[in-house]
């Protein structure tokens, strides 16, 4: 599914760079433009998944297991130069859910319930080379955040207690991409992403280093 996800969006981006590099090639002055933007994609070599378990013995319990390679973000930017920008961002990499529950004939209810996140939240600096500009259609940049990533652990019993962990770490994420400017107020783009960030220690999660592909989209003001 992530290969076909893939191979659309690289096309769809090969067909806007094309339809729009037809047009006029005038840059745009990025300096002084402010944007918020919303990212979508996908961890690489992941999957998001939905697993259920079932018994048919009234003594053992049901299990739904959820686990999501989904990727998320909100930012805001601004251009202090025609090459740099600054910008802000909060987001997800890592979701998963497990939940134990009781069968039909046994109240039907949940009795465990786990669910682990990550949440990285980030600023830092883009560098778009007016070099590479290709013109009014779009910008290639390179980029580098750096900031919190929070670990969240949460653990829920019908019968006994509810716990939640919090942990934050220091990490980086170098990324690259391209911004297609559709008009001179929306702007759409892939970009690869690399998170690195040190070791959770108090929260038991899944916290491999996680390379991302993205689209982005946004509004530019």
């Amino acid at each position: 599914m992530f290969r076909s996800f893939l191979a659309i969006i690289v096309f769809t981006f090969i067909f806007i760079t094309n339809l729009f590099a037809q047009e006029e090639t005038q840059t745009f002055n990025l300096k002084g433009r402010h944007a918020i933007s919303m990212g979508m994609g996908m961890r690489t070599n992941s999957n998001s998944v939905v697993i259920r378990t079932s018994s048919s013995y009234p003594w053992d319990d049901d299990n739904i297991n959820i686990d999501a390679g989904f990727m998320g973000s909100f930012s805001y930017q601004y251009w202090f130069d025609e090459e740099w920008s600054v910008n802000f961002q909060v987001g997800v990499i890592s979701a998963d859910i497990d939940i134990d529950y009781l069968s039909e004939n046994r109240y039907d209810d949940f009795e465990n319930m786990n669910s682990n996140t990550i949440a990285p939240i980030l600023m830092g600096f883009k560098y778009y080379p007016k070099m590479l500009s290709m013109g009014s259609v779009g910008r290639v940049y390179a980029g580098l955040n750096f900031g919190a990533y929070v670990g969240t652990m949460s653990r829920s019993s019908y019968w006994l207690f509810h716990e939640t962990i919090v942990e934050t770490v220091f990490g980086v994420e170098p990324n690259v991409g391209i911004d297609l400017f559709v008009t001179k107020w929306l702007r759409l783009g892939p970009s690869l992403s690399y998170n690195y960030h040190t070791k959770f220690k108090s929260v038991a999660l899944n916290d491999d280093n996680a390379l991302g592909f993205i689209v982005n989209m946004g509004v530019v003001f």
